[in-house]
């Protein structure tokens, strides 16, 4: 077992593999843990860095099937060990140590859930909400369970087109939407052990982590906040910070987000399903109504007053998307019984498809709020311990709030209104690093609106 200051302990880091006689503790000769998560991932990954001064590399002989069984604890009290199981995925790097024998090698990591998964196939059809197949194929071929939060519409035959099983899974969330044409994500989390499949609606509806009265904002550094004496505030210091690829609403715009015609065509009938889009009234009305643009955080990152050529930006329409839509695959008529498809309305929904233009306009709206939610990403770099006390899960699908100074010299106490604000957790670097016995945290957070109020 190794402790570190900064309170966190790699209780073990196990090599485990039939070609051994017994598991192997590596903990002596790793000097970094690194373990991803993504809120569009239901797998983890990982990487780990060792110094091989002992033959560890030839002896072991790694092939790319050994696992890694990696346990971590908080050094708080009432804290719960986390062990998560990888596989070696492959070794990136193996570099020789200047002036002596010695090599470190980085070996990078997969979920031990990923790695099944890519031993089966799936060639099956399914019948339910894209929901309850999820859960079905994760029950069936990788044994573990989805949690749940929200309702995706619709029941749909499928057959899933010889896929592993997390691909089956990810296909078939990348179609699911709420009523309210909210996307899905599904992910897997670093404390906890089932797959979480959850409406972003929901996710973006629950409070902050550190949303209480009392409780600290993460803050971006500042003498007077690295100064105090409460240990909570310490640790949500923003130590380093970063804010890229800000404000793209010029490529919302080309790609038909803001506003643009649709059409899906029915190659049987020739129909098509045609519908005018307007992110304004079709989307952002909606998540006024939610509660989701709300009276804390209500401006939405797109000002559609402005005006270009005497109109707003959402009376534009830029292009007209043209997709082929449904054709009725899993009809249960045919022309022998009568069958009109010009007239027929009865049939079950394929993979993609759907009876109307408005149920087609959802999987828009969902492509335009994964999108805006990603306009405008922030980095954060803090120190993460009360990440891993093992009680309950506290990244990625979670809330935060953070508060940025303004940079007004004027008024130095001042919190910059658009920069601050409440943020969801989107992927989270955990970095434990032994040899400077240190444990960060990197986390890339997205927000879908402003507290500044557009000015007038």
């Amino acid at each position: 077992m190794t402790q570190n200051n900064s309170g966190f302990l790699l209780s073990s880091i196990l090599l485990i593999s039939e070609r051994l006689t017994e598991s192997v503790e590596l903990n002596r000769i790793v000097t970094d843990v690194e373990i991803f998560e993504h809120i569009e991932k239901p797998y983890l990954t990982g990487r780990i860095m060792l110094v091989d001064d002992s033959s560890f590399y030839e002896n072991a002989d790694i092939q790319g099937s050994e696992r890694i069984q990696i346990t971590i604890e908080s050094a708080e009290e009432d804290s719960t060990p986390i062990t998560k199981t990888f596989f070696v995925s492959k070794v990136e790097k193996i570099q020789k140590v200047s002036d002596s024998n010695a090599q470190t090698l980085m070996i990078h990591l997969v979920q031990d859930v990923f790695y099944i998964s890519s031993l089966k196939n799936i060639n099956r059809h399914y019948t339910g909400s894209r929901s309850n197949i999820i859960g079905k194929i994760a029950q069936n071929f990788l044994n573990k369970k989805v949690f749940l939060t929200g309702k995706d519409r619709s029941v749909i035959e499928v057959i899933v087109p010889n896929l592993h099983p997390l691909e089956a899974m990810m296909w078939l969330n990348s179609k699911a939407v709420s009523a309210r044409g909210y996307p899905f994500y599904l992910y897997s989390t670093l404390v906890g052990d089932d797959f979480r499949m959850e409406n972003l609606g929901d996710i973006l509806l629950r409070p902050a982590l550190n949303g209480g009265k009392d409780e600290p904002a993460f803050t971006i550094a500042s003498t007077k906040a690295q100064d105090t004496m409460n240990v909570t505030l310490q640790r949500r210091i923003v130590e380093n910070h970063s804010m890229n690829s800000q404000e793209n609403l010029l490529d919302l715009i080309r790609t038909g987000l803001i506003s643009s015609n649709y059409e899906y065509i029915d190659t049987l009938t020739e129909n098509t399903k045609s519908f005018s889009y307007n992110s304004r009234k079709d989307l952002f009305k909606k998540l006024i109504q939610d509660g989701i643009l709300n009276e804390k955080q209500k401006n939405p990152q797109i000002d559609f007053a402005e005006l270009i050529e005497d109109k707003t930006i959402d009376k534009f329409k830029p292009l007209t998307c043209t997709y082929v839509g449904g054709s009725m695959a899993f009809r249960d008529s045919d022309t022998a019984e009568g069958f009109t498809p010009f007239t027929y309305n009865a049939w079950s929904n394929s993979y993609g498809e759907y009876k109307t233009g408005a149920d087609y306009k959802l999987n828009v709206i969902s492509a335009t709020m994964d999108a805006i939610l990603k306009k405008n990403p922030l980095t954060i770099n803090v120190k993460g311990l009360e990440f891993i006390k093992g009680d309950a899960h506290r990244t990625i699908g979670n809330n935060i709030s953070v508060a940025f100074q303004s940079t007004h010299n004027k008024a130095p106490n001042l919190v910059d209104e658009k920069k601050s604000g409440d943020y969801l957790i989107y992927s989270v670097r955990h970095m434990f690093k032994k040899t400077v016995d240190t444990y960060d945290v990197s986390m890339n957070c997205v927000k879908i609106g402003n507290l500044r109020r557009a000015a007038k």
